[in-house]
């Protein structure tokens, strides 16, 4: 019942919020220099986080969603793991949030707010209420505390960055959730169906008038029609609060990590730094090559799979579940490898 009844509360509030969001202008929007980046010039509702925490409230997360770990997490500490955990979704919530709210804005109280300092400090912060809700005692022990503060700069990275082609971080979500939290997992999929575009192309992707189209209208290969809806800041953050406090979900971040840390190094390498935007991420490569996002989105989840049925088949088997991150490794080698490199505004190498 609680799956069945996130999905719907995910699906129908993104539908309502979807018009709302485009009157009160809680839009997706190039900022100045992004346009190579964001490419669409119609409105797209920054309503994914909304959608996933009305799902959440309707099923009583995260009591619901993550009754086993809390419950065992109760007899390890005096604060409540419920409370805990309620607290670092509705922070990660609120940042992100504000983040879409401010981005755009250049007045001094938004520069502060999203400074890199302050967003590693949050992610910081994240991470230590995640190991609390966990019933590590990071208060106290300076090695549990450094572990989840880096978990939490590590899954909140990972899960940002990976939100650069439609649908990849709600696979992800789904993927990642779907063993140890189906109800959240439910959630993701219920918005899903928003963040693809099902209006039909003019073009067949790939073919010589789809390029000459992508040229004539100056927009990266494979940008075609927006969404109704994106996560945005508020829904990335939100997810990556939920895997973040989930470690039986981590073994499904090995793809984002190794994609995150690609693309960072050869930011790096061309003399940029690592944390600027660009579209040289695999989800990009896989729309230059005409794939449509929904089929982008299946291979990107599915490189994710041998590491996340490791976890789940056999979880107290340590060289089972390395076999299975080596495994995700090979299938995101082998997008790369049947991929043409991008530079940074999407064009062919």
């Amino acid at each position: 019942m609680g799956p069945l009844l996130a999905f719907s509360a995910a699906f129908l509030g993104t539908a309502l919020m979807i018009p709302a969001a485009r009157r009160g202008g809680l839009i997706d929007r190039a900022a100045p220099g992004e346009e190579f980046r964001k490419p669409h010039r119609e409105p797209v509702a920054l309503v994914g986080g909304l959608a996933l925490a009305l799902a959440a409230l309707v099923t009583s997360w995260p009591a619901m969603g993550f009754e086993p770990q809390l419950t065992v997490a109760q007899s390890r500490t005096e604060l409540s793991p419920t409370a805990a955990a309620a607290g670092v979704a509705l922070l990660a919530l609120f940042l992100g949030q504000l983040d879409d709210r401010l981005h755009h804005r250049r007045h001094r109280i938004g520069r502060l707010l999203l400074a890199l300092p302050t967003r590693l400090g949050a992610s910081g912060i994240l991470g230590l209420g995640a190991g609390l809700a966990n019933g590590h005692a990071v208060l106290s022990d300076p090695g549990q505390a450094l572990f989840w503060v880096g978990a939490g700069l590590l899954v909140g990275a990972s899960v940002a960055t990976y939100d650069h082609a439609d649908g990849l971080a709600g696979g992800l979500g789904l993927a990642a959730l779907w063993f140890p939290s189906p109800t959240l997992a439910a959630a993701c999929l219920g918005f899903l169906p928003w963040n693809f575009s099902w209006r039909p192309r003019l073009f067949k992707p790939g073919t010589e008038a789809a390029a000459a189209q992508s040229e004539a209208s100056g927009l990266p290969p494979g940008s075609g029609r927006p969404p109704p809806a994106y996560l945005g800041n508020a829904g990335s953050s939100l997810l990556g609060a939920w895997i973040l406090l989930t470690p039986a979900a981590w073994p499904a971040l090995v793809v984002p990590l190794a994609d995150v840390t690609r693309v960072s190094f050869l930011r790096l390498a061309a003399g940029r730094r690592p944390w600027s935007g660009d579209r040289c991420h695999l989800g990009h490569r896989l729309l230059a090559c005409g794939f449509t996002p929904l089929s982008v989105a299946v291979m990107c989840t599915a490189a994710c799979l041998p590491a996340v049925l490791a976890a789940a088949l056999r979880p107290a088997s340590q060289p089972f579940l390395w076999g299975g991150i080596v495994g995700s490794l090979a299938a995101y080698g082998f997008l790369l490898l049947v991929t043409p490199r991008l530079l940074p505004d999407g064009r062919a190498a």
